[in-house]
């Protein structure tokens, strides 16, 4: 995975240097020219694109959203200053924490101030941490829905996908064990209604 799924804190500015001209966009990496303010004149739409971006990647294997980076055939070709970076990283986790449900615990939004040699510029980085809770949803005109990445495309899945995931994290009990809990509920029935026999 990209950054080895590291906190945003301990992205270096190298490594951010590192991506232009050689990454591409992936399933743990997806570069916005554009914060999503331009979706605001529709708070609708705004809500919606957000939590797309970061649900699909939480119910994939988890990423990092880069904003402030222009991309050419999904390469990273150059980072582009966004302005206002720490009210727009805020709004983004705001967002995402009111409208993604379950919540995707450890979710990072931070503005990142990156020092090249002639400028400054101002990003904003998503970090999606792998999700033990997959698959998370998120409300839009009324309905759950459900997306996921796949190399470097959001798709819409359908919930059966994640049936081995939830089975496997919410073990249903076997037979033998339905039959000794019922064995002890019959044992300690026997033994209250022998006490109360006893004190008649």
């Amino acid at each position: 995975m990209i950054f080895d799924n590291r906190q945003i804190s301990d992205i270096k500015d190298q490594d951010l240097i590192n991506l232009i001209g050689n990454e591409e966009e992936n399933l743990w990496i997806d570069f916005k020219e554009r914060h999503y303010e331009g979706y605001r004149t529709d708070g609708e739409k705004y809500k919606r694109e957000i939590c797309k971006d970061v649900t699909a990647m939480a119910n994939a294997e988890g990423g990092y959203i880069l904003i402030g980076v222009h991309e050419e055939n999904k390469i990273a070709q150059r980072f582009v200053d966004i302005p206002d970076t720490e009210r727009k990283a805020e709004s983004i986790y705001n967002t995402c924490h009111q409208h993604i449900v379950p919540r995707i615990a450890k979710l990072e939004v931070k503005p990142h101030k990156l020092r090249l040699s002639d400028e400054d510029v101002n990003l904003i980085i998503i970090h999606i941490p792998f999700s033990e809770n997959r698959p998370h949803g998120f409300n839009s005109r009324g309905t759950l829905n459900f997306v996921k990445r796949y190399g470097d495309t959001t798709k819409e899945f359908q919930i059966e996908e994640f049936i081995p995931d939830l089975l496997a994290r919410h073990q249903l009990p076997s037979m033998d064990d339905i039959r000794g809990q019922l064995d002890r509920i019959e044992s300690q029935t026997t033994n209250i209604l022998k006490e109360i026999g006893g004190n008649k």
